[in-house]
């Protein structure tokens, strides 16, 4: 180099490089913020999504317990409610528990299963011994929806 070159050097001031150095950093470092930050709001987007799609199927769980107690608390006429029991609701209860049941914590899904247990167990009864039992039946349904409210 000659000394004009080592001049024109000597005239930049130092934090001037120091600037250059720190924009040159900036270069690399704000896409890699900026794809960091798109992927974190990404993820907590999909987490949102599921937690309201879980959330949902939670609902839909307990309108149908809600559905199911009040046909037969509403049914003046046992044959009706024991048969709707029987073959349609209880089927129904199952399959909605087992929806729900990877959306819940190991805790609520053991207490949860056993009520829903509790209400099928009057499915294996027969007819005969569900009539009287309405009244159990009901309170063992409504256990079901105050452990999910």
């Amino acid at each position: 180099m000659t000394n004009t070159a080592n001049s024109q050097w000597s005239e930049i001031p130092p934090y001037a490089l120091w600037l250059f150095g720190l924009a040159a950093m900036g270069w690399v470092i704000g896409p890699l913020l900026g794809y960091y930050l798109a992927q974190r709001s990404q993820r907590v987007a999909r987490e949102f999504a599921a937690k309201d799609a879980a959330q949902n199927r939670i609902r839909d769980f307990l309108g149908l317990v809600a559905e199911i107690k009040a046909q037969i608390a509403t049914s003046g006429d046992p044959e009706f409610w024991v048969v709707f029991f029987v073959d349609t609701a209880a089927p129904e209860l199952k399959a909605g528990f087992d929806k729900i049941a990877r959306d819940l914590s190991g805790g609520e899904r053991i207490k949860l299963r056993q009520r829903v247990d509790a209400v099928l167990a009057f499915s294996a009864m027969r007819a005969a011994d569900i009539y009287p039992q309405q009244k159990e039946l009901l309170a063992a349904i409504e256990s079901i929806e105050a452990h999910l409210n």
